[in-house]
């Protein structure tokens, strides 16, 4: 028996070091509006053309790519959902970002998330372990699950807090959560078998994190069907027209409720479901002159290190392999 294909869409929105190889494929989020400011900052032509080169589009055949500003990340899973034929049609399809994703390969964490300053090429080879799945064996891949309690204390900034204000599980990401309470009421009328698994969830200690998942492909379509669907009848219950850029994401952030949830769900089901470690990069942004800042500071360490000796030595060795191995992997991306 041959080993079930698949395919991980790496959510894209700017130049950021990736991973390449033949299952993970960056996607570029909203594309249909690349031309236009973002949330962070106009793209430049130089920027635009990089996302042209590494990433596919979720712009093409049938697509909400013009709707990114609400659906952030969840474009890209509307276009695999109705596109998946782009793909390959594989027996699996799964999601990541271009600064969050599963490491397949490393041992478990018990929730806790790697942070990198960059990919290493040990982090590359977890990254790319997939083995390490099994594929066939489960039928949901999620990240391992975190505290759940976060926080605003800024405008698009939050930080995490081990003493929340009350013992609930919903996030403020938003001011009074957008769009979550028409979310409710849609699921409880629509789809009562869900409505008690999102209610646990919402009120348990633990979350899923990122709108983050690797699902088989029969899987993938429910939940596609069942999340877009309560998503565009919140879309049409709230005038989003005065919104500032934090909460015109609101979409994105009730889909990574109801995402969750649907986990939550599947594990008390009993469904196979296996929790994978994550990573988190702390400067993913790739600039079109990293390289050539890169090799000139290798060079000045190549210098001091012929100059040096002993433990100092040592360091600037330790310094020339983890800016060579950058270099790799930044002249190394693939789609």
């Amino acid at each position: 028996m041959s080993c079930p294909s698949l395919k991980i869409l790496v959510c894209c929105h700017k130049p950021a070091e990736l991973v390449g190889g033949s299952v993970y494929i960056p996607v570029h989020c909203g594309r249909a509006l690349a031309a236009q400011p973002q949330y962070d900052g106009m793209r430049s032509e130089e920027e635009r053309q990089w996302l042209l080169r590494h990433c596919i589009g979720d712009d093409t055949g049938e697509h909400i790519s013009d709707k990114n500003r609400a659906y952030c990340e969840l474009t890209a899973h509307y276009w695999a959902w109705k596109n998946d034929e782009e793909l390959g049609n594989p027996d699996y399809i799964g999601f990541i970002h271009y600064r969050r994703g599963f490491l397949p390969g490393a041992a478990e964490a018990k929730g806790q998330i790697r942070g990198f300053v960059s990919m290493t090429r040990q982090q590359r080879e977890q990254l790319q372990d997939i083995s390490r799945l099994q594929l066939g064996k489960y039928d949901l891949y999620a990240p391992e699950s975190v505290q759940a309690y976060r926080l605003k204390v800024g405008e698009g900034r939050y930080t995490w807090t081990e003493n929340p204000p009350e013992p609930c599980r919903v996030i403020e990401k938003n001011p009074g959560n957008i769009g979550l309470s028409e979310a409710l009421q849609y699921v409880d009328s629509h789809y009562p078998e869900r409505s008690r698994y999102v209610q646990e969830y919402l009120e348990g200690t633990r979350a899923y994190q990122w709108n983050m998942f690797i699902m088989r492909r029969e899987m993938f379509f429910r939940f596609a069907a069942y999340l877009f669907d309560v998503l565009g009848h919140v879309e049409s219950m709230v005038d989003a027209a005065s919104f500032n850029a934090a909460d015109q994401r609101y979409l994105a952030y009730v889909g990574e409720h109801l995402t969750g949830a649907f986990i939550h769900e599947q594990v008390s089901r009993g469904v196979p479901v296996k929790t994978l470690p994550t990573y988190f990069l702390l400067h993913p942004a790739l600039t079109l002159g990293s390289v050539t800042s890169l090799r000139h500071r290798l060079f000045i360490y190549q210098l001091k290190r012929a100059v040096s000796w002993g433990r100092k030595a040592a360091r600037y060795a330790d310094k020339i392999a983890a800016i060579k191995d950058k270099i790799s992997s930044l002249t190394s991306i693939c789609v």
